[in-house]
């Protein structure tokens, strides 16, 4: 399942909405649907995401709000067929991602009593009811539910910086810390050959130091090709993963690549913790070879509403 932020103002998209209201509709009744419009989602505050299966059918939705007291949940829905298959889960890790990386405190949405199955699901990825929140009343057919994100989740304040030639000894310091687990599990940790490869494909202008709070925490090596935005390298400090920063690069370089009209491509240890990091940024494995499964994205075409 390809995971992305697209534009909601595409036509299948829009039948997916249409699908997530008739639903609605058959539980609430109009005065306790507290819906979002295509116009509403397509703000700029707004970060919309879309489950795709392989054969680029839309199959999921679900956006978050970005504010500064919370990032907001809504319209989260995933086709009859798809569901209990974790298309959920990869939708709202994306939103979290997102929120993580706008500096959100906390995520928090509104649902219904008469939906066990979303109530299920979002007590399982954390979320505890709380009172209303927002502009919404306190009806009897509202649920509202909130999931604080920890403080040293949110990537606030981090900084891409220049390497140096000097920095090899640092950077290569950083990555073998960083692939050691990988490489010891299926038995390939060689510390000589870790220099060797980045060493062959170092270069200084291509490399950024990830600093937060003035520390040197990972770095990245993108080359620009012909054809594309190559990601060489992207580590972070192993007691620093799983917060929220590699995710913040990473869609700070998807950014670029699609500003460049370019996708991004790179290529992932077979069996590392990094494919699924991968594919949860939606990247699709194009090829592999016996040590490594390689990866393309590319940002969606951006479909403007069309006039009423």
């Amino acid at each position: 399942m390809h995971i992305a932020f697209e534009h909601p103002g595409q036509p299948d998209i829009i039948a997916l909405i249409t699908e997530l209201d008739a639903y609605q509709g058959c539980l609430y009744p109009p005065e306790a649907c507290y819906t979002l419009d295509i116009s509403a989602l397509s703000q700029p505050q707004v970060r919309f995401a879309v489950a795709r299966d392989a054969a680029g059918v839309a199959r999921g939705c679900a956006a978050v709000v970005l504010g500064a007291d919370y990032g907001e949940i809504k319209r989260m829905y995933v086709q009859p067929a798809l569901r209990g298959q974790g298309v959920a889960a990869l939708l709202l890790q994306q939103l979290t991602a997102a929120a993580q990386a706008a500096g959100c405190p906390a995520l928090m949405l509104e649902t219904g009593p008469l939906q066990p199955a979303a109530l299920a699901f979002y007590t399982a990825q954390g979320f505890a009811r709380c009172a209303a929140f927002g502009d919404y009343p306190g009806h009897p057919l509202s649920v509202f539910m909130h999931k604080p994100l920890a403080d040293d989740a949110v990537p606030a304040g981090y900084q891409l910086q220049p390497c140096v030639a000097d920095d090899f000894e640092a950077l290569l310091v950083l990555r073998l810390a960083a692939m050691r687990p990988s490489l010891e599990a299926i038995g390939r940790f060689d510390p000589e050959r870790a220099r060797a490869r980045l060493a062959a494909s170092f270069q200084p202008a291509d490399t950024r130091w990830i600093v937060r709070a003035g520390q040197r925490i990972g770095f990245l090596a993108r080359r620009q090709l012909a054809d594309c935005h190559y990601l060489d390298h992207l580590y972070v400090q192993p007691g620093l993963q799983g917060q929220g920063v590699g995710g913040a690069v990473l869609q700070q370089v998807q950014a670029e690549a699609a500003a460049a009209g370019l996708p991004l491509c790179l290529g992932a240890l077979r069996g590392s913790a990094a494919n699924l990091f991968y594919l949860r940024h939606g990247f699709v494995p194009t090829h592999e070879e016996e040590w490594d499964i390689y990866y393309r994205w590319q940002a969606a075409t951006k479909v403007t509403k069309p006039g009423v």
